[in-house]
């Protein structure tokens, strides 16, 4: 008999504060190569932290196209007889990430018969009653809501209600027997390109103003400026060095000036 269970996708242990965050530094690298290319050479200082006023992203479809490779990578991990298909139905992300993180909600098309007999070899190998215990085990600032004894999992699999009652249970037998074949969060990091932040740019305007004629005007015009001060006064001078600061200084006011005009004309 097939049946489609609902339940939650193992191994991913969400996105915050955890390897599969979106890396930031990539961004930066990649945007300071870009921009010193057009005459600007400290754009940590110049977005003052502030990277994504100019370059917004949108998170939440990097975060779903991200987690449907994650849910198909585990997929591929989850040799478990009965699973016929599994998909990812939608990426939850809290409000607050004081208590829990991103998790995926996935669904298996299962052959009922068959699963629940791959579930109970699962319950019954080695191992599983230590993990149940250290999963679900009540303590000081955690009360469980799934009972630590894994002798209780397997009543419950073999009830015939448990699906409908007790899904999450499913999601964390899997993450037991992929715990077991050695298949943790570093495989699926390793198993899953990030997609690449620079498709999820809502907003050019930083790219439209850079390469702007107005900024190529203002940055040549600025350039032999500086060149033949620096001529009066001598390529090593201190003078010279204050100017080639100052110049740098004036180019990033300039360019902020630029992306904010843009960004009120958007």
């Amino acid at each position: 008999m097939k049946k489609t269970i609902k339940t939650w996708c193992p191994v991913f242990p969400g996105f915050y504060n955890t390897i599969f965050e979106m890396n930031d530094n990539d961004m930066y690298e990649d945007i300071e190569e870009r921009l010193n290319e057009h005459g600007i050479f400290t754009p940590s200082t110049l977005f003052n932290g502030k990277l994504y006023d100019y370059l917004p992203l949108d998170i939440a479809k990097w975060g779903n196209d991200y987690a449907q490779d994650i849910v198909d990578a585990v997929h591929n991990e989850l040799d478990v007889a009965g699973i016929v298909d599994m998909r990812m139905e939608k990426l939850f992300s809290p409000k607050e990430y004081n208590f829990s993180n991103d998790s995926i909600d996935i669904e298996l098309d299962v052959d009922i018969n068959v699963f629940r007999e791959s579930l109970l070899k699962i319950c019954r190998m080695e191992g599983f009653d230590d993990y149940i215990k250290g999963k679900y085990t009540s303590c000081s600032g955690f009360i469980s809501s799934y009972s630590n004894d894994a002798e209780d999992w397997i009543k419950l699999v073999l009830d015939d209600a448990w699906i409908e009652d007790n899904e999450h249970i499913v999601g964390a037998i899997l993450q037991f027997y992929l715990d077991d074949a050695g298949f943790d969060e570093w495989g699926l990091y390793d198993s899953v390109e990030a997609p690449y932040w620079s498709d999820y740019v809502t907003s050019d305007v930083v790219w439209d103003v850079i390469e702007s004629a107005e900024w190529i005007s203002f940055m040549q015009g600025a350039e032999k400026e500086l060149e033949r001060y620096i001529a009066i006064m001598g390529e090593n001078s201190d003078a010279s060095r204050k100017a080639i600061a100052g110049s740098q200084s004036a180019k990033e006011k300039v360019l902020l000036e630029m992306l904010e005009n843009a960004k009120e004309n958007e």
